[in-house]
């Protein structure tokens, strides 16, 4: 018989979650897949550096994503397909202040180019495509219940280094009377835990910055379709995704290593949408 590998995810939000069921998928017989997270999605807020007002989509045209983020979003795609009142689709528009990249037009499901009498003032090309839309505590939820139907194992705790991962497995994060035989050093670990890969290896990475973006929830059921504005540094300056419940989200431009909470002013996103 193989030997049984024992593979430990560090983090417990989308990407951490996926990973995990990912692993559990390749050898469903040979490995035990543990997870050890300090926040879990039934927590009342979905993470520490988010809010139960942010929603997520399938990506825009100009986001390159990492290819273990598009598994992400190609198992939300899938689950759109056979829980349509879970995961909405919806038609997402997006317009450029600058050129886009035809070969990336490909990439987004039914994906066509806006003709010139479909753009708006002020932007040069657009681009429109099925999306998404996603509630990310929902998801999360459902996301780590498979993993335990599967027999993947749970592990509350704040894993303040590395090491004690590599050198003990779930040890540390368990009770005195609990150990089992594989319980020792794991085979393989993967970090999943965002911003907190910023202290996780005992030294500040500075390079790991944060991004806060800020975010209206309106009532809008006549709205069923996206849109985005990307200036010409093909930043989003504006979206809209709607939720599927007859809610919408709408998010103005990030601010990039903002680590402190501000209240930005209702004025410049009531300005930007109504310009929309």
């Amino acid at each position: 018989m193989d030997e049984i590998e024992h593979v430990i995810i560090i983090g417990a939000g989308f990407n951490a979650l996926m990973c995990a069921l990912e692993a559990q998928q390749q050898r469903p017989l040979n490995r035990q897949v543990d997870i050890i997270a300090e926040v879990i999605p039934s927590d009342p807020s979905p993470a520490r550096w988010t809010t139960n007002l942010s929603r997520s989509c399938y990506g825009s045209y100009m986001t390159s994503l990492p290819a273990f983020e598009e598994v992400t979003f190609a198992h939300f795609r899938k689950l759109s397909e056979s829980n349509s009142q879970f995961y909405p689709q919806f038609m997402h528009t997006e317009y450029f202040a600058n050129e886009i990249i035809e070969d990336r037009i490909a990439e987004r499901p039914q994906a066509r180019r806006l003709s010139l009498d479909e753009m708006i003032n002020g932007f040069q090309q657009g681009i429109c495509f099925r999306n998404v839309s996603v509630s990310p505590s929902f998801t999360a939820e459902s996301m780590m219940k498979e993993f335990l139907l599967n027999g993947g194992r749970l592990f509350r705790g704040s894993v303040r280094h590395i090491r004690e991962v590599v050198a003990e497995g779930v040890k540390p994060f368990t009770r005195a009377d609990s150990f089992e035989e594989n319980m020792g050093s794991p085979h393989a670990i993967v970090v999943c835990i965002g911003l907190g890969a910023r202290f996780i290896g005992g030294i500040e990475d500075k390079s790991v910055s944060c991004i806060r973006i800020p975010l209206v929830k309106l009532r809008a059921p006549w709205v069923t379709a996206g849109k985005a504005l990307y200036d010409k540094d093909f930043q989003a300056i504006l979206s809209l995704v709607p939720t599927g419940n007859g809610d919408i989200v709408v998010a103005g431009k990030a601010e990039v290593d903002e680590w402190q909470v501000v209240n930005f002013p209702s004025s410049s996103l009531e300005a930007k949408l109504t310009s929309a």
